[in-house]
C-alpha cells in the first residue's frame, strides 16, 4: 500500500478500527484523508508517517486524539475538516501547520 495517496473510511455505525498506526507505517504518500462517523479515535499514526498528507476530514467522531501528531508530522497540511468530532486542542496544528487555508471545527469542543 506504499502507494496509496487516498484513504476514505465511511461507517455509520461502529467501523472496529480505532487506531490507524499501520498506515502511517506503510503508507507515506498519503495526501487525502477522509473519516465519517467512525470509531477511530487515534491519528497519531498518520501524523508520524504521512509527511505528504494535505487534507484531513474526521467528521462526527469521538473522543479523536492525535491531532498534535498531525500538526508535527504534517507540515503540508492545507485543509482540515474536524466538524462535529471531540476534538478540544488544535495548538499543534497552529504551530506546525502553517500552510492551513481552510479549517472546520463546527460543533467541536474548540
Amino acid at each position: 500500500m506504499s502507494k496509496l495517496t487516498y484513504l476514505y473510511i465511511y461507517a455509520p455505525h461502529e467501523c472496529g478500527v480505532k487506531d490507524l498506526s499501520g498506515i502511517g507505517c506503510g503508507c507515506a504518500n498519503l495526501l487525502s484523508v477522509e473519516i465519517y462517523c467512525c470509531g477511530v479515535t487515534d491519528l497519531s499514526g498518520i501524523g508520524r508517517g504521512c509527511p505528504s498528507l494535505t487534507s484531513l476530514i474526521v467528521h462526527d467522531c469521538k473522543n479523536v486524539t492525535g491531532l498534535d501528531e498531525i500538526g508535527r508530522g504534517c507540515a503540508n497540511l492545507t485543509s482540515l475538516d474536524a466538524s462535529k468530532s471531540s476534538v478540544t486542542d488544535l495548538s499543534e496544528i497552529g504551530r506546525g501547520c502553517s500552510k492551513l487555508t481552510k479549517l472546520d471545527i463546527s460543533e467541536t469542543g474548540v
